[in-house]
């Protein structure tokens, strides 16, 4: 004899749900101070070295230092990109988990999502506003825009350092 399925509470798939966009949030949080620390680092480092490569004003930088700085800040954008693999990767999987709950609570409790949208409006509008209905974020490839230019800077970095 086979016993019925029990359908979750519809407030406790509410509260995950609540639970799993702060955990969205605090992941894209910390991706954005990753990166940040990173690039206070780089600078930091770069800017130790050519201080201590000055002399009378003039930067004076050797073969080994010019070395040390390129390796560091290619060190740095490595890490950078490592750290925002493995952040990105848990955002992706909190972002499924979320979708199926979401979808779990509307077929349970279709009240939950509010009314559809209106039936007066024209049909191209109406799929826009069922799709932003279904999806209540954006989308996280906006993350690797910070993280290009994050790139680009330590590019730059390296650049400048070949060039003195």
């Amino acid at each position: 004899m086979t016993s019925p399925t029990k359908l979750p509470d519809p407030k406790l798939l509410a509260d995950f749900i609540k639970e799993d966009r702060t955990e969205i949030r605090m992941i894209k949080s910390r991706i954005y101070t990753n990166i940040q620390v990173l690039i206070g680092a780089s600078f930091a480092v770069t800017s130790f070295f050519i201080e201590r490569s000055m002399k009378d004003g003039n930067i004076n930088l050797t073969c080994n230092v010019k070395k040390i700085i390129i390796l560091t800040n290619i060190a740095f954008l490595l890490i950078s990109w490592i750290i925002f693999y493995f952040q990105n990767k848990d955002l992706y999987f909190v972002r499924k988990c979320l979708n199926k709950r979401e979808k779990k609570l509307k077929e349970i409790d279709a009240d939950y999502f509010g009314d559809e949208p209106d039936d007066t409006l024209p049909g191209w509008c109406k799929k826009l506003l069922n799709k932003c209905w279904r999806t209540n974020f954006l989308n996280d490839g906006l993350l690797f825009f910070p993280m290009c230019l994050l790139t680009l800077i330590y590019f730059g970095v390296i650049f400048v350092v070949i060039l003195i």
